[in-house]
């Protein structure tokens, strides 16, 4: 299982926190859901 919170920065800057492990098919959705959070104008991205 993994599990992944969101945090914003006052900045515009987007802060991902992991809990788990990111193998197998999570990587895949994770590339995903990092590509839609920049895409959304996020500044940064931090994980």
């Amino acid at each position: 299982m993994l599990r992944i919170n969101e945090e914003k920065i006052t900045n515009g800057s987007i802060f991902l926190r992991l809990e788990g492990k990111l193998i197998d098919q999570w990587v895949g959705l994770f590339r995903i859901m990092c590509e839609q959070i920049l895409n959304k104008n996020a500044r940064s991205l931090s994980i």
